[in-house]
């Protein structure tokens, strides 16, 4: 009975164990990845601040998302990008947000965020995202750029900085950069946007104007 109960109290002890270890090892995992996917959020961020704050009256910068989250080939994680602004009364927010891939697929919008960057911008933000139903760029108050989508990945972003009539547009612009002159495409695109709506060329938009009048307008523009 004894040696019995003696086994017993090792089979406990080495459950507790293994309980503890692998506790701690998934508390470790989960600290790693949601620093590495800050770092993502922070140097994305930080990006797009330089941009706004640098003297230029037109700038851009064009941001590319890595296919995968690594350290050292040990800890790998697939993810999604999240973008979204919030503007209130005086104030703009962008945000940057991070999110395993597989949790936002299974979740969509309801996936929670690893890692989040916001800033107080000093700007008007205008997010392009693509319709769902005709693939055309239109304005969005927030989208996901999935660095892993089949057949072409959303893997790049391209902010642009333009001072209109003395105040800062900041528009911020979805492509891959698996798909060659797609980036230039959409950039010339938002530009053939704000033309239709201000009737006149923007001086940061390198665009065609009898392009621009022949192609459609998709309904999500409003003009």
């Amino acid at each position: 009975m004894g040696f019995t109960l003696s086994k017993i109290n090792l089979l406990i002890l080495a459950t507790a164990l293994f309980t503890i270890i692998a506790f701690f090892a998934f508390s470790f995992k989960a600290t790693l990845t949601s620093d590495l996917a800050k770092q993502v959020s922070e140097k994305a961020m930080e990006q797009v601040s330089a941009l706004v704050n640098s003297q230029t009256l037109c700038g851009h910068v064009s941001i590319r998302f890595q296919r995968r989250l690594s350290l050292y080939d040990i800890l790998n994680f697939y993810y999604v990008v999240e973008l979204r602004k919030v503007e209130a009364s005086d104030r703009s927010f962008f945000m940057v947000g991070i999110m395993n891939r597989d949790d936002y697929l299974r979740k969509g919008d309801d996936a929670a965020l690893l890692a989040s960057s916001r800033r107080d911008i000093n700007a008007k933000i205008m997010l392009f995202s693509y319709d769902s139903e005709t693939a055309e760029l239109c304005p969005s108050e927030r989208f996901v750029l999935d660095v892993r989508a089949a057949p072409n990945p959303l893997d790049e972003l391209v902010v642009v900085k333009e001072v209109y009539e003395g105040k800062i547009y900041l528009y911020a612009i979805p492509c891959s950069a698996e798909v060659k002159s797609l980036c230039e495409k959409n950039v010339q695109r938002v530009g053939c946007y704000l033309y239709k709506k201000r009737n006149k060329t923007s001086n940061c938009f390198d665009i065609d104007v009898s392009e621009c009048l022949s192609s459609p307008s998709p309904s999500c523009w409003g003009v």
